[in-house]
Parts: C-alpha cells; structure tokens; sequence
C-alpha cells in the first residue's frame, strides 16, 4: 500500500508541476465479484468465504516523450474460484513502469510485456479473465538501428503473483525486412532471429543446468496474394517436473516448428498452419511446469483449432500439449497437428449469392498428441 501511495503523489506532483505542459493522465477502473451458492446439481458445495472479488486500478501518466504507470490490485477476500490461491486475500501495487520512447528507441523500467515473432519463443501478457499477468520486471529496450533493422533486449524476473520468479530471463530479438535493405520491390521479405535464456540457482545439484537457452528463426513473405512463414526453435536440455517435483535427472531438448501459408484476394481466403511441438513447455522457474494456472510461463502456445475459439466454443475444445510427460500412466512427448480455413463470398444476383451475396467459411483441423 506504501507503494502505490507513494507512486500516486510523485504522479501527482509531476502532473500540477507541469500543468502548462501536455502531459495527461489515464487509466482504468475494473471490478468483478462472486457471490457462490450451493448448487446440488452438479454436487457444488459452497465455501466459507462465499463472496469472492478481483479488482484492478490502472493509472498512467504521459508527458512528451516520457510515460510512467502503476497497477493496483485487490483480491478480498479470496480470488474469483479457478483463480491462483497465490492472489488470495492479497491486496498490493502488482506493476509500475517508467517509459522514454522516440523515433527510434523505446526503453522500459520496471514491469513490461514483450514478445517475440509469433510468441512461440516468448510473449508476455495480460489476460485478467484467465487470471494471466506474466508481465516481465526489469528492463527492456527497442532499438531501430536502421529502417530495416529492429533489435529488441529483455533482461529481469517474471511476475508471479505479488512475488517474482526464482529464474532470470535474459533475451535478445533481431527483425530484418530483407526486400527493403536489398531494395526489393516485387516481395516482402522479413527474418528474425530469437534468443532467450533461464538463468536459475540450482542449489549445487550440478546434474542440472544453470542457463537453459531457446534459440529460434523465422522467415516470412508476401508476394502478390500469396503469404508464407516459418518458425522454428530448439531448446537446450533440461529437466522436467511435475507438480514442483523434477521427474527425472535425465535431460531432454526440445523443438518447436510452425509452417504458415495462404492466399486472399477479394471474395477468397485460403489459409493453412501446421505446428509440431516436443518439449516445449518453458517456464521462467523449471518447477513450475505444469502448474494448471499457466503461472511463470515463458512463451505462448495457443490451440490452433477453429472450435478453441470461434463458434463451436463447448464443442470439441483442444487445448495445446506441449510437454514432455514420461510418467508410466501417461506418456507424451508433445503434439503435432494442421488445419485449414476457406472463406468465399458468391456475389449478389448470382445463383448461391441471392440479393444480398453470401458468405461461406470451411474449416479442417486434425491433431493428435505424440507419444514419448
């Protein structure tokens, strides 16, 4: 509470000492509460602390080139149920962050979320209704070296509940637009390349490695209509755990792959992914993976199936398995699995477009789960 009351006056006096300036603030109020009931029909039994309520107060000040912000957050006196019972009865200054950002630089102290390509190697992000914030707390720059050229640097611990992680991440990120250094015209061609690395105590067990890295590169295009990427990225060895216990000694790797492609045009949408994962859970603390809270996690692997988010939101739900599980009642080494989108429109006035022109969409997915 100090913390929030002490950033709150030194915004506050930047604010009025620089009334004639431009600077203004902004932010947001957001509450949501429970109030549990027994219900017998699905055999639910209500707890002793009924009432239930998750609250977030952001405010953030901007003047020129210069941004500060914090986030407060309240959870009294439990969390909404399926929430971490790390937030329980917990109330305190979550985030805050100093911003400078210009034509060409942009540097972050404090808490930032950041990621890199498709987030497949890393991202971080807020996500209030799962219960996600895994904002990084540290340091980060972005750097445009040229007009082609961007770099990013990540550098600091991982938000876990109103703690930090036991790992340290350190990450370096490089976009290059390849057509415009060459000067290309006829197709847009963009490369990336990707490092991030877990530095962690390993309280002298010299079987496990300090520094776990992920090393990852990314190719993407456009020519005319058609559209192509790839990402690809190996893990170094490691070991595994479950439910904060190491399984195993043994150290494994790990590899992600992803192939993107499509076409569009006015009227068409063709679009086509396929992902291979094993391995490739990464976590900023090794114990944490397979927490069900998704707490501490490093990189972002969606489902990928049109019925994980659209339409179909009850039916036939796929969530991603990435990990590595080499326990004798369930064995997996990762997934792997494709799917496929048309979207077509039949103009007005003809035979399937009727008056007013219909709209079709087509999708095929398959994946399946590989065994270790």
């Amino acid at each position: 509470m100090k913390k929030l009351l002490f950033l709150t006056a030194v915004l506050f006096q930047i604010y009025f000492s620089n009334a004639q300036e431009t600077g203004y603030f902004y932010g947001g109020l957001e509450s949501n509460s429970q109030w549990l009931q027994t219900d017998e029909g699905i055999n639910f039994l209500a707890p002793e602390d009924q009432f239930r309520a998750n609250n977030y107060i952001l405010l953030n000040y901007n003047l020129g080139k210069f941004t500060a912000g914090v986030q407060y957050e309240s959870y009294l006196p439990s969390a909404l149920l399926g929430y971490d019972p790390i937030f329980d009865n917990q109330n305190n200054v979550a985030t805050y962050y100093f911003n400078y950002k210009d034509e060409s630089l942009d540097i972050t102290g404090g808490y930032f979320y950041e990621q890199f390509g498709s987030g497949l190697i890393l991202r971080s992000w807020e996500d209030r209704q799962l219960g996600l914030n895994n904002a990084f707390k540290g340091l980060n720059i972005n750097f445009d070296a040229t007009k082609d050229l961007s770099l990013k640097a990540v550098f600091g611990k991982q938000r876990y509940g109103f703690e930090e992680s036991e790992g340290t991440i350190q990450a370096l990120d490089a976009d290059l637009s390849l057509s415009g250094a060459l000067n290309v015209e006829s197709i847009d061609i963009q490369l990336g390349a990707s490092y991030v690395g877990r530095n962690q105590d390993t309280n002298g067990v010299e079987a496990i490695p300090t520094t776990v890295g992920a090393y990852g590169g990314r190719l993407d295009f456009i020519i005319d209509n058609f559209y192509a990427g790839v990402e690809a990225i190996i893990k170094d060895p490691d070991v595994i755990a479950n439910e904060g216990q190491i399984a195993s000694n043994k150290l494994y790797d790990g590899t992600a792959l992803q192939v993107n492609a499509g076409y569009a045009q006015k009227g068409l949408g063709i679009n086509a992914t396929f992902r291979r994962l094993e391995n490739f859970s990464f976590f900023s603390d090794r114990l944490a993976e397979g927490n069900i809270f998704n707490q501490q996690v490093i990189n972002y692997v969606p489902g990928l199936t049109k019925q994980q988010d659209y339409l179909l939101t009850n039916i036939y739900v796929y969530n991603p398995q990435p990990r590595l599980i080499i326990e004798s009642f369930d064995q997996r080494a990762g997934e792997v699995g494709t799917q496929f989108d048309l979207y077509y429109t039949f103009k007005k006035g003809s035979a399937l477009g009727g008056r007013y022109g219909t709209k079709l969409a087509m999708n095929f997915s398959y994946w399946e789960v590989t065994r270790a």
